[in-house]
């Protein structure tokens, strides 16, 4: 029987730093992973940053405008991903002419057009449906932020849209044998989806999806086998500078660092098998196959934390800390570079 290997990891953002990595040492990937990757039927990636040879953001649309140069794409040209999903909060970090260059650029590295932003609404919308030996896919790309949201006439990336989505896997589900769907969602360093974001995923099985992949998050969450379906709600972190925002509590910073490279295993009309391979970001930002004790401890925390799925109150606490102590640190960095306008600016969120 005809099968196929698909590979799928988590947030990807090339930056300055991780680049001059690249130049020093050949590599922001260790060669067993770019082996792996290279050998799967088809592999895909969440690309987080707009490429870009614009010097200034043209819109303001998040806390950050992050951006990586045009150049930066040859530290991941030698992985060979067959494409990515492009939905996500900063993509329209600059402007229109961002979304345009990093679609044409990632074109010339990957064999399938990426997903997930375009010119409007309908545009981001569209699918990446592709055939790897003779079992036919379809990739949607969606983002649940709606900051960066494409409209009816305006640029963006595609909106996850519960009941338009569950219509488009309909119509899509008559003509492939799988649909696949990231979506970015989710609290930044949470270990937990809320209870909303998994009713959602169960959704989106329910109405044809095979495999549902999360973003957003930078930390690893639970996996779970839904019907015929999979779930990672969250697949953190895969090349990315973990020092790059503002982090919560130590633990969460430190769970930047481990995530999973998801492989999944598809006949014509299901998923056969999957499995889960450590990695870790080291010290020197180069992201790397864990070790029998790295491994241990990252399969540990995953088996955790799926058991935890559907606890709301595990969510709600963990959501709650992560997020009060951003808050704080946030103020803080504020207050050092702005003293006044921020006390004043504090004051009045308080009263």
């Amino acid at each position: 029987m005809d099968s196929v290997r698909g590979i799928f990891v988590g947030d990807i953002g090339i930056t300055e730093k991780l680049y001059n990595i690249y130049l020093e040492r050949g590599t922001v990937v260790e060669s067993k992973i770019v082996d792996m990757i290279n050998g799967a039927d088809f592999s895909v990636g969440n690309f987080e940053f707009p490429l870009t040879h614009k010097m200034k953001p043209e819109k303001i649309f998040s806390r950050y405008n992050f951006v990586s140069k045009p150049h930066y794409i040859a530290a991941i040209s030698n992985l060979n991903f067959s494409t990515f999903s492009l939905a996500n909060n900063h993509i329209t970090d600059w402007g229109l002419e961002g979304i345009q260059t990093t679609k044409a650029l990632l074109s010339t590295i990957t064999k399938f057009e990426a997903p997930g932003c375009g010119i409007n609404v309908d545009e981001a919308l569209k699918p990446s449906v592709f055939k790897v030996k003779g079992i036919n896919f379809a990739l949607f790309s969606v983002c649940d932020k709606k900051v960066s949201n494409a409209k009816k006439n305006k640029y963006g990336s595609a909106p996850f849209n519960l009941r338009r989505i569950a219509d488009l896997i309909s119509k899509y589900k008559q003509i492939v044998n799988h649909i696949i769907v990231f979506v970015h969602w989710g609290i930044e360093y949470c270990s937990y989806p809320s209870p909303d974001q998994i009713k959602k995923a169960h959704k989106l099985i329910d109405a044809g999806a095979t495999l549902v992949v999360g973003s957003h998050p930078h930390i690893l969450q639970g996996i779970q086998r839904y019907k015929n379906g999979l779930v990672a709600y969250s697949l953190g972190n895969f090349i990315f500078d973990t020092n790059l925002d503002i982090k919560p509590r130590y633990e969460s910073w430190e769970l930047s660092h481990y995530s999973v490279i998801l492989e999944v295993v598809f006949d014509r009309s299901s998923i056969v098998e999957y499995d889960t391979i450590p990695i870790y970001i080291d010290n020197y930002g180069i992201t790397r196959l864990a070790d029998t004790q790295i491994s241990e401890k990252v399969k540990l925390h995953l088996e955790k934390i799926t058991m935890g799925l559907g606890n709301s109150s595990l969510f709600y606490l963990n959501a709650f800390e992560d997020i009060k102590d951003r808050e704080k640190k946030a103020w803080f960095e504020k207050f050092k570079k702005k003293p006044l306008k921020t006390l004043f600016t504090f004051i009045k969120s308080i009263r």
